[in-house]
């Protein structure tokens, strides 16, 4: 039986969708009454995995794993947004002011690594065969992102005009590479010519923007978090390259 409103959900998703919810934020109200703004230890774990619950809890009405992935790019796009605006409006230099930004990028960087787990963990429930790699993949490569765009929208002085240039012209082929990557996995069929040689067009893209990640060299602390969106961008490339291995001649649903 299907909602008539929603028709991709159906009632036993919706269920537990419900129940994972509420546990959710049971977690995360206790948390806040066992001291998390005081930093407790008990409060700091009852948030993460209250968080983690939610982020697994809101698309699993769906059982589908691409609406897990929809979940983590609009997650992104509120992230991205927050930071622009933040620094538009004035708000993170009131932060850095206040001696503040260290706790809120502890915070925030927590919250994506909460989203990432919860998200991962509906990827591999939801999906089989070559997806099970690729829709990963994709997700990996989207925490990458998280990384890198705020890297480069608030670069240093010091970081080399010409390192920060081809990192956002990579940013803007990354998304690109996912956007090919999602509508591959989201395709009834994916085992066809067009979709084998995108799929590697894009692996062979991921290796090629690790490869330059490892291997730039710029005298700053901004170079840390190159070295951890180069080290995302290898292991995405070698899962969407598992799949594409394993891509059979059998159409995948």
């Amino acid at each position: 039986m299907k909602m008539e409103l929603f028709p991709d959900i159906e009632k036993e998703h919706r269920i537990k969708s419900l129940f994972y919810l509420v546990v959710s934020i049971t977690l995360i109200a206790l948390s806040f009454v066992t001291g998390l703004m005081k930093g407790s230890t008990a409060g700091v774990l009852l948030f993460a995995v209250g968080a983690v619950v939610f982020f697994y809890a809101v698309p699993h009405c769906w059982g589908n794993a691409k609406y897990y992935v929809i979940e983590f790019a609009v997650l992104f796009g509120v992230y991205a947004l927050m930071w622009i605006f933040g620094s538009r409006l004035g708000f993170l230099r009131e932060i850095e002011t206040q001696g503040n930004m260290e706790d809120v990028a502890w915070f925030l960087g927590g919250l994506v690594i909460e989203a990432f787990i919860g998200i991962m963990a509906g990827v591999f429930r939801f999906s089989e065969g070559s997806r099970r790699m690729l829709y990963p993949a994709i997700t990996v490569a989207l925490l990458a992102v998280f990384i890198m765009f705020p890297q480069c929208l608030f670069a240093s002085s010091s970081v080399k005009p010409s390192i920060l240039i081809t990192a956002w012209v990579l940013l803007g082929f990354q998304f690109a590479v996912l956007a090919a990557m999602f509508r591959i996995a989201s395709m009834n069929a994916i085992d066809n010519r067009l979709s084998r040689m995108t799929l590697l067009i894009a692996v062979i893209m991921l290796i090629m923007m690790a490869i330059w990640g490892f291997f730039t060299k710029n005298e700053n602390h901004w170079m840390d978090g190159l070295r951890l969106w180069a080290f995302l961008e290898i292991i995405s490339g070698l899962m969407a390259l598992y799949a594409l291995a394993n891509i059979s001649g059998v159409n995948e649903t």
